[in-house]
């Protein structure tokens, strides 16, 4: 990426108004009218960013980001927040090849994703602590998780660390993803792509967008996805079909309003894991093969599928005032049968299977609505005042089925399976509202405060239609956050903050049906930050203690059913250091986690927590040796791991990456090669029956032009 000093003429910066969005309180008025014309009277002059010709703002270049404005609720930059955010750019993406948001979250220090390997969702723990179902998409959550993302959808994926529920409500004590649609450019574009690499790897794109008026300040942008891909697993595939049509509409010289469609459709049989003996630990059989699928091809497919459709608004009247305000409507559903390991024989090579056949259906709306003022006081605020409503319908129908079990060293497949017992038969409706408030306080060039307080009430109505039984439950809770930063000489900015988190538990029953209270959190920050002066560098170092109480495990006799017995705890530090100068960049991550249960079942307690390494380590840098050739080259480490639900140690691993590309003028070329040496390595564990078989050596070539 050339600096901003060295654009050509044929990348000039276009100038554009700002075409905002974010946050909704209604959900069918957008906006009164009065409000229209008393922004169209102010005639007050437009804020604008600057946006190169290829769709990328000063907030991003190349892998480096300086705000992220739609995740921290401010239009301050990153290097001043005092809280730890990660931002993964677009460029870093395509850098890599990312195909899912899994291999995206390697690149930030305290996660760990892919514990449960390649099973059809996006799961992952940030700073020790599951955050699977703390997905945002455009920072509304997605209340459902169970789906993968499509990450080709998404201009960047950011992490926000630690308790966010004083920003967005219901979030997990780790922190939250939030990932950040293609929206439309000012200029005219057409980008198609074709993929194909290991595995049967096959993958078609496209991504285009035209202006709708001379100034651009009205565009439409379509991408689409169509991807086929086998496995390394035997019997595994995947495919996946993507469409995203948005639009951004000037409505007066004060109104802007964004547009977001998509469709997310995906079919597969998943990668169900391999037993411990044979794996990592000795079976008198020999050694399992990788590729070895433990589940029944013939078991109905898993097949998907997520609509959404909501809008984003921004009015400006006065000088600084703005209403800003979203809304989203979405439907998802999900209907497969899971095949999973069950105990193993004393023989050590028949291994007992059960099965089940799973039916999700959720319907959801949420719209957010928020002013925002900027004003003097002793300082300069950035004042947010905003109310959210949620809603949503919930039914889960689990069916149990019979399955023979398999021999793992001369595996028959066609087995039938008998679904006939209904385990789980429940509707869940759910009603949420909050009310927050937050204030960055610019106190003087060199003290930031940044301050929040939300309260939320959450209402959910249970009809469980095998028991017969309906009950209701109501959580409420106050959640807050407060942070100071400090800007030294040479970029150096010291900070600290205190946040909390609550995140009701309404998905998950007990055996006797009694209500779980909801999940917290609070955790404790501090660390320094420091830029470059040309912010082209960046580094974050970051200490902290969280806490996480109320935390639910698996009745360990009543499958299916959970137990609310828990408190863990987390402590760390992380490294991360981002850049784009010259021919260089890179991102790089270090975190050393320590985590244990403190409060659980007797067998678990002051046990290390679930699939979290001491110690990580990634690494990706490019490097432009010609014009149009760069070289890039990284890889990941993670130490050895154990957990609370499984009795065995995982192996540490060390994994390497590389590519090469080439550009010029329209046409594009890359070649990426993951896990270059080949390394057998597994990601995760799952129970003490099954753990989850990382990415073998895969190769893939993609191609693209540009016009």
């Amino acid at each position: 990426m050339e600096p901003a000093a060295t654009i050509t003429p044929g990348r000039l910066r276009r100038r554009k108004r700002c075409a905002g969005s974010l946050m909704a309180c209604g959900l069918s008025v957008l906006v009164p009218q009065a409000i229209a014309e008393s922004g169209e009277a102010a005639g007050q002059n437009l804020p604008h960013i600057e946006v190169l010709e290829n769709g990328e703002s000063d907030d991003v270049r190349g892998f480096v980001a300086r705000k992220a404005g739609q995740t921290i609720r401010s239009d301050a930059p990153l290097v001043e927040t005092p809280r730890s955010v990660s931002v993964l750019t677009r460029e870093l993406m395509d850098s890599q090849q990312t195909t899912t948001v899994t291999e995206a979250l390697r690149n930030v220090a305290g996660v760990a994703p892919g514990s449960y390997g390649r099973r059809g969702w996006d799961d992952m723990i940030i700073r020790g602590q599951r955050t699977t179902e703390s997905i945002m998409v455009d920072g509304l959550p997605m209340l459902t998780y169970w789906l993968a993302q499509e990450p080709f959808g998404y201009e960047r994926i950011d992490v926000l660390k630690g308790g966010a529920s004083a920003m967005f409500g219901n979030a997990q004590a780790g922190g939250l993803v939030n990932m950040i649609s293609k929206r439309p450019m000012a200029h005219a574009f057409t980008d198609i792509g074709a993929s194909y690499g290991s595995y049967d790897f096959k993958q078609v794109t496209l991504d285009m967008g035209r202006p709708l008026d001379a100034e651009g300040l009205s565009a439409w942008r379509l991408n689409a996805l169509v991807l086929d891909r086998a496995d390394p697993t035997n019997g595994v595939y995947q495919r996946n079909y993507w469409i995203a049509p948005s639009a951004r509409l000037r409505l007066g010289r004060d109104t802007d309003l964004t547009l977001l469609l998509s469709l997310n459709q995906r079919e597969y049989i998943r990668q169900q894991g391999l037993p411990p003996q044979g794996t990592i630990l000795p079976n008198r059989n020999g050694q399992l093969p990788s590729s070895l699928f433990t589940g029944e091809p013939s078991a109905q497919p898993y097949q998907g599928s997520q609509l959404r459709l909501g809008y984003e608004l921004e009015h400006r009247f006065g000088n600084d005032w703005k209403l800003l305000q979203s809304f989203r409507a979405q439907q998802t559903e999900l209907t497969g049968t899971g095949v999973f390991n069950e105990n193993l024989a004393t023989n050590q090579r028949t291994q007992g299977r059960s099965a089940r056949k799973q039916d999700f259906n959720v319907t959801s709306l949420q719209a957010d609505t928020a002013l925002l003022h900027t004003f003097e006081a002793a300082g300069r605020h950035e004042m947010r005042v905003g109310v959210d409503l949620a809603m949503s319908r919930h039914r889960v129908q689990l069916r149990n089925c019979r399955i023979a079990a398999i021999d793992l060293f001369q595996p028959r497949y066609g087995m039938p399976l008998s679904c006939t017992t209904m385990n789980q038969d429940r509707l869940v409706n759910s009603y949420a509202s909050g009310v927050y408030v937050q204030d960055y306080y610019k106190v003087n060039d060199a003290l930031l405060v940044q301050a929040g307080l939300r309260y939320d009430i959450v209402r959910s109505d249970q009809d469980d239609y095998m028991r017969r039984t309906q009950r209701s439950q109501t959580d409420s809770a106050w959640s807050g956050n407060l942070g100071l930063s400090y800007r030294l000489p040479y970029g150096f900015v010291p900070y600290a903050s205190y946040s909390t988190s609550f995140s009701p538990t309404v998905d998950e029953v007990s055996v006797d049906g009694k209500p779980f209270v909801p999940d917290t959190g609070r955790q404790v920050e501090a660390g320094v930050k420091w830029a470059s002066a040309d912010q082209q560098i960046t580094a974050n170092l970051a200490f902290y203690d969280l806490v996480r109480r109320n935390v639910t495990a698996s009745d360990p006799l009543n499958r299916g059913y959970s137990l609310q017995v828990g408190e863990q705890r987390t402590r760390g530090a992380e490294i991360e250091t981002t850049a784009s100068f010259g021919r260089w960049q890179w991102t790089a991550a270090y975190a050393n986690t320590l985590g244990k249960v403190t409060q659980g079942l007797p067998s678990q307690i002051g046990k290390p927590l679930d699939n979290v390494p001491r110690q990580s380590l990634s690494l990706w840098a490019t490097y432009r040796f010609r014009p149009e050739w760069t070289a890039g080259l990284g890889g990941r480490y993670e130490s050895a791991k154990r957990g609370y639900s499984y009795p065995y140690t995982i192996p540490a691993y060390t994994v390497l990456d590389a590519s090469i590309s080439y550009a010029s003028g329209a046409y594009r070329l890359g070649l990426n090669v993951k896990n270059l040496a080949d390394r057998r390595y597994y990601a995760g564990g799952i129970n003490d029956r099954a753990l989850t078989v990382g990415d073998p050596r895969t190769v893939l070539l993609t191609a693209g032009y540009q016009f």
